[in-house]
């Protein structure tokens, strides 16, 4: 079924409001240039190109910033002021508060400020992650030699990164997948998810609908999953039996550095906001992330997780697809009445918030919304069969 022609990709629906108009194309691309050439001179700059900035953070506060902190402190300020204005969005809806909050909290304090305080707090330099909530596949470089080397010298504190990476890869991702989605990540917890959530939600609605996205989507995703799965396998084998090659090639040009520039570094870096103005907000969601694809496996198999819905209550308004920002078409589910179980939904919510019939309904539970009193069957509306209405 054809996508409902009110539903232009040149609109964004508003959940309080009428439709409204985007920006010409040609700001969309300048912004998208700007924010592009921005990321990629933070990512590959000189360092003596931030010597300034360090010395200036130094003088003000006292204390010295790498290129990383400084980028952190930004990437967190903007996650918390774009929060506060999610939060004032969405006061009304008690489950969307929830998830904004938890976003900015684990963006403030695993990503930003236990990096910073711990080493500070130890008085030595930290070189393993401190960020506990990132593993890998996400964390691509989790398992390289230098990484591990750090874990395996870091005494009790990097014992516990590496056993906190392997349990949330092999043990915690799967079960709360399966338990509720891979949302509980991508949109409660994820620090690209964070960003994508509050700076990048007034352009989720630019993640195309189309068959031909969905089908580059399941692509591109399964073949970053696929390349960091080699790529970590090779570097193991190199790791244990103590070789820089693999299979006659090396390691490291063959494997690593290629992944940590065009994936960690131009992809997920650069790319992934820098694209925001033009493919919305979920970019390197939807495309590249392999965290996602993994977990994206389980919830399509596996999950108890999906989005229930009541076809006779739906008006192809088109509200929730406009809303999705993983370009799923969630209206042609809701006019067949088939509940959506993609493997790329991250479990938002907001297709629900912003459906005005109650017709989407998230639930890990075997049950299905109540249907509407009054119902539209593409014609009229009528008194549904299946509610006693007094």
């Amino acid at each position: 079924m054809a996508l409902n022609p009110s539903l232009s990709l040149k609109k964004t629906w508003q959940r309080k409001g009428p439709w409204r108009r985007e920006p010409a194309a040609w700001v969309r691309w300048g912004q998208s240039a700007g924010l592009t050439a921005g990321f990629a001179l933070l990512y590959f700059a000189p360092d003596a190109w931030f010597a300034e900035v360090s010395a200036l953070c130094e003088q003000w506060v006292n204390a010295s910033f790498d290129r990383w902190q400084a980028y952190g402190a930004v990437y967190t300020l903007v996650v918390l002021v774009f929060g506060l204005k999610s939060l004032r969005k969405h006061r009304h809806n008690p489950q969307q508060r929830r998830r904004y909050l938890t976003l900015m909290a684990f963006q403030t304090v695993f990503a930003f400020a236990l990096p910073i305080l711990i080493p500070a707090w130890l008085e030595k330099d930290v070189s393993f992650n401190l960020d506990f909530k990132l593993f890998w596949p996400l964390h691509s470089s989790y398992f390289e030699p230098n990484h591990l080397d750090a874990m395996r010298d870091g005494g009790a504190l990097g014992r516990l990164s590496l056993v906190t990476g392997i349990l949330m890869f092999l043990l915690v991702a799967p079960w709360a997948t399966y338990k509720w989605g891979k949302g509980w990540y991508c949109s409660w917890v994820c620090g690209c998810g964070a960003l994508a959530e509050t700076a990048g939600d007034s352009v989720r609605h630019l993640n195309q609908p189309t068959q031909q996205a969905w089908r580059l989507e399941r692509i591109m995703i399964y073949a970053v999953l696929a390349w960091v799965t080699f790529s970590t396998t090779a570097v193991l084998w190199g790791y244990f039996s103590g070789s820089s090659t693999c299979l006659g090639v090396d390691i490291y040009h063959t494997f690593t550095k290629p992944y940590a520039f065009w994936v960690s570094s131009l992809f997920s870096g650069v790319l992934g906001v820098g694209f925001y103005p033009l493919l919305g907000n979920r970019f390197w969601c939807r495309y590249g992330c392999p965290l996602a694809a993994y977990m994206g496996i389980i919830q399509r198999w596996k999950s108890r997780f999906r989005i229930e819905v009541q076809a006779k209550s739906c008006i192809s308004c088109g509200a929730c697809s406009a809303a999705c920002e993983m370009g799923i078409n969630v209206q042609n589910y809701a006019e067949r009445g088939e509940p959506i179980r993609r493997a790329s939904c991250v479990g938002c919510g907001l297709c629900e918030v912003a459906c005005p019939r109650s017709v989407l309904a998230l639930t890990t539970e075997k049950q299905r919304p109540e249907p509407q009193p009054i119902q539209f069957n593409g014609q009229n509306f009528q008194v549904s069969t299946e509610t006693d209405v007094n």
